[in-house]
């Protein structure tokens, strides 16, 4: 049943964007002439056993056709074939967090009130605070450019977010795509 519900959860791992907040992280090869490159594909192949994304192969499909269509607009040429000058590898990851929220001092000693003493509303004794917690799951988007003459990577963008559930609808696509754009903003890397 957890590993269900893991993998309901993790039916959006993209898709986390509009309203919520994204993180985006970008590292390449500060050594690669990006102008060189002007074809690629998406891999294809297998991937690890902990792939949030390949769990979810219509949510994949919809990342990977995402990214493509981004890739196109910034003008490369999709390859079907092995002969391109570099592969998109999509996956990703999501990890479960806790937030603790100290909601302050509550009840008779009132919110300004405390430690030990004596109070204005007559309480002799020590406040408490109420403190929140909760658990969400962050999702985190990784996409690898790699090389594929050199067959090493050489570009690689990550968005963290919230995770929150997809069905595909048109809204879902929309926040797919928009959040595909915030991942390769930075590609290919101006020097």
């Amino acid at each position: 049943m957890r590993t269900l519900k893991k993998a309901l959860s993790l039916v959006f791992v993209l898709s986390i964007l509009s309203c919520s907040s994204i993180s985006v992280v970008t590292d390449y090869d500060r050594d690669e002439d990006f102008s060189t490159y002007k074809t690629f594909n998406i891999y294809k192949g297998k991937t690890s056993a902990d792939d949030a994304l390949a769990k979810n192969p219509l949510l994949k499909d919809r990342v990977e056709n995402a990214i493509k269509a981004v890739l196109e607009e910034k003008g490369f040429v999709f390859k079907e074939s092995n002969d391109a000058d570099f592969t998109v590898f999509v996956h990703g990851l999501v990890k479960q967090k806790t937030q603790v929220t100290n909601l302050g001092p509550s009840g008779p000693v009132g919110p300004y009130r405390y430690g030990y003493g004596w109070y204005d509303s007559g309480w002799w004794g020590h406040s408490s605070s109420h403190v929140d917690v909760s658990q969400y799951d962050e999702g985190t988007a990784i996409v690898d450019i790699i090389s594929l003459q050199k067959k090493k990577l050489i570009w690689r963008g990550m968005g963290t977010s919230i995770v929150k559930e997809r069905t595909g609808s048109k809204e879902d696509l929309e926040e797919i795509r928009v959040y595909a754009e915030k991942i390769l903003d930075d590609f290919p890397p101006k020097k």
